[in-house]
């Protein structure tokens, strides 16, 4: 409970004085711990022991943080007097040799290391997360799957709570002709593992755009037209960097060339985190997907193996900057940009999560706030900011994300 909760202990254990110290600390008979509000501990005591369970104060949890106290009792006589982290790197220790074996050496060693100064996540949300969006008009979003495709669920769940009008399409539907994106304002392109990453995430996805006369037109056009906006997630991010779309340069419509690529994670490992990510304060003119979310700091799930932002040259990611095209970040504790495992699980330089294309209406991340927009989904109780006006929302400030989208949408 101390170590999952990053709290020292406070602990006095009343036995028989004739039983063993080491029997009074470890056995093998049945039993929980339950942590309560100090001003509920007689009523929980009264109600366990009126219904023949026995319960009794065995201690207290003690204050937040690495170099937290834990003190333990026996019978009033101290047995253990240590910090938490000494408790926590023994608990850690055969993992951490594990996980030499499996992963980048130099990454695991940053965690171990790190794990002195850790204090947790500093969220701030500067919006309000709960208000409403009328539905005014309707905006047709298509969310575009391809062989290997499985976040599409959750996309589209998300989209819809937004008031957007989703429709389901298949690339096999473009390519027949079925269907093309002259019949959609709005185009996301969700997570997974298409083509099963062979060759690489999304070069199949995007050769499949990039090499077929009419798919590269209509992805042209698409993206040209100035009512237009797009979303990439994942596997989705990492097509729209192979088709250029958020690559610096200006917006031509073009799809054919690209200066940003999605590398291998520096861990070299899947990685599946709930990591926290920092929405960037300097934006383009025209922000289609962050308007009015400006520097809080949200946490989001990650899952990816090949996450980790690079660049064709050096100059690219000035670009980047200059342009105002840095959408997301990964934080450390105290919440600023940060390289350190697993703070930033892939490696990316400067932290960088998320990028923009130049006009603002086209954006591509690693993380997933598809998966995260309820609050039920978040792994972790959300703190008294994340829901300011209405305690009781089921949604995350993450559902903001698609709400700007869909106001942005209704007025073009």
């Amino acid at each position: 409970m101390g170590i999952a909760g990053v709290r020292g202990l406070y602990l006095n254990i009343e036995v028989d004085s004739r039983v063993p110290t080491i029997n009074a600390l470890f056995n093998e008979e049945l039993g929980i711990i339950v942590e309560v509000d100090q001003n509920n501990v007689q009523y929980v005591l009264n109600e366990y022991n009126t219904n023949g369970v026995q319960a009794k104060v065995v201690g207290a949890t003690g204050q937040y943080g690495m170099h937290s106290e834990i003190l333990v009792n026996v019978n009033g006589k101290q047995v253990l007097n240590t910090k938490l982290i000494d408790v926590f790197r023994m608990w850690e220790e055969t993992s951490f040799r594990v996980e030499c074996l499996q992963a980048n050496t130099e990454c695991v060693k940053q965690e171990w290391n790190g794990l002195e100064n850790r204090k947790g996540p500093s969220y701030s949300v500067t919006f309000d997360p709960t208000a409403a969006v009328v539905k005014c008009k309707s905006v047709r979003v298509a969310v575009l799957r391809e062989e290997g495709t499985n976040g599409d669920r959750e996309m589209i769940a998300s989209l819809m709570m937004a008031n957007f009008e989703v429709f389901d399409v298949t690339m096999s539907d473009l390519q027949s002709n079925k269907i093309t994106l002259d019949a959609f304002q709005g185009l996301v392109f969700p997570g997974g593992f298409s083509y099963a990453d062979t060759l690489g995430s999304a070069k199949g996805w995007a050769a499949g755009i990039l090499f077929s006369e009419s798919l590269y037109g209509q992805f042209s056009h698409f993206k040209g037209r100035s009512d237009t906006f797009s979303l990439g997630v994942c596997n989705g991010c990492q097509l729209m960097a192979l088709l250029g779309w958020i690559d610096p340069a200006q917006n031509t419509g073009s799809v054919r060339k690209t200066q940003i690529f999605l590398d291998r994670n520096q861990s070299e490992r899947f990685e599946c985190r709930w990591s926290a990510v920092k929405i960037n304060e300097d934006k383009t003119k025209e922000d289609v997907w962050f308007r009015g979310m400006d520097g809080s700091v949200l946490g989001v799930w990650v899952a990816h193996g090949e996450g980790r932002f690079s660049f064709a040259e050096g100059q690219v990611r000035e670009a980047l900057t200059r342009n105002k095209q840095v959408a997301l970040q990964y934080v450390d504790d105290d919440g600023g940009p940060t390289e350190e495992y697993p703070m930033n699980p892939n490696g990316s330089p400067d932290g960088l999560a998320g990028v923009r294309s130049a006009d603002g209406r086209h954006i591509a991340m690693m993380p997933h706030p598809e998966r995260c927009v309820l609050r039920w989904q978040c792994p972790i109780k959300p703190p008294t900011s994340y829901n300011q006006a209405n305690p009781h929302s089921n949604y995350s400030p993450w559902m903001r994300l698609f709400q700007n989208a869909y106001i942005w949408a209704s007025k073009q």
